[in-house]
């Protein structure tokens, strides 16, 4: 291949690079960075002469504050995904789509982002030299939506359970009047006294206005429900 050709392509693969929606990162199996895209994607416009290891590449609170770098603090050893790096490296295969949360320091050290990725990784064997290509996504905002509608769920089903409590408590106090009505309208039918009459019929008076306020106030509360109600001040 001539000069100008490899030229020709290596410009063409470093557009390619640039241009993908996910950032890649070429290790070796010290976790050290070989290559990456992550500061065209990033809009770092100049790249450090060595990237570090993988935790210094993004930054990672631990690494950033250990003074040691990636590796070197306590809350590296539980990783999830530097263990699963290094399982990839020690059976030599890739693994797919781990997902898990970071926490990544911002460049100037003051603020800590918290963000969710997707982490793939092909293992490499490049003339007797381990290598591994990761391929990370950020997933932070459809992690975010499927929390969003988790606790949408959350609420539909808590909401679920109260109208079904209601239904119950409503159907229960509505099942009392009128059995006092029905009840007391039998012993009214077959008593002569008059003053027992009336004592009967007081009695399902009260009922009877019970029951037509607890039906209004079950229309009432389907009105709001279906946003009709006019208030009337």
């Amino acid at each position: 291949m001539q000069k100008n050709e490899w030229v020709a392509q290596t410009k063409e693969s470093d557009t390619i690079l640039r241009s993908m929606n996910a950032c890649f990162i070429l290790i070796n199996s010290d976790l050290v960075v070989i290559r990456t895209n992550y500061y065209d994607l990033s809009g770092i416009l100049e790249e450090p002469a060595s990237s570090g290891r993988v935790g210094d590449l993004l930054n990672c609170k631990n690494a950033v504050r250990s003074g040691g770098g990636c590796g070197a603090h306590k809350n590296c050893e539980n990783c999830m995904i530097r263990h699963t790096i290094e399982n990839a490296f020690c059976h030599k295969k890739g693994f797919h789509k781990l997902e898990a949360s970071m926490r990544l320091l911002s460049s100037d050290h003051q603020q800590i982002i918290p963000c969710d990725v997707s982490v793939s990784g092909t293992y490499l064997n490049n003339e007797g030299h381990e290598q591994m290509l990761l391929t990370v996504y950020d997933i932070t905002e459809l992690k975010n939506m499927q929390r969003l509608l988790n606790i949408e769920k959350e609420n539909a089903v808590s909401a679920e359970k109260l109208k079904s409590a209601f239904i119950a408590n409503m159907s229960h106090e509505i099942r009392t009047l009128l059995n006092a009505i029905v009840g007391f309208s039998g012993i009214l039918a077959s008593t002569e006294e008059e003053e027992e009459k009336q004592e009967y019929v007081s009695i399902i008076e009260n009922n009877n206005t019970l029951l037509l306020q607890l039906i209004s106030d079950i229309l009432d509360l389907s009105k709001i429900d279906a946003g009709t109600l006019d208030l009337h001040y």
